[in-house]
């Protein structure tokens, strides 16, 4: 079994965060308000609050 382990999140992150967004959520937002793309894209790296989230580590 692989150890799992946590890090801060960081700006690099933004990208896998907001796939994982859309594949998880995107059928709930589009039947109550539609899904709008640019609405939904991830924040700047300069507005995510890094360091205060938690992402897995391989």
């Amino acid at each position: 079994m692989t150890a799992i382990g946590l890090r801060p999140a960081t700006a690099a992150d933004s990208t896998m965060c907001y796939l994982l967004h859309r594949a998880a959520m995107r059928t709930y937002i589009e039947a109550i308000w539609g899904w709008d793309e640019q609405t939904q894209q991830p924040l700047p790296p300069t507005q995510l609050h890094t360091g205060q989230n938690q992402d897995r580590d391989r």
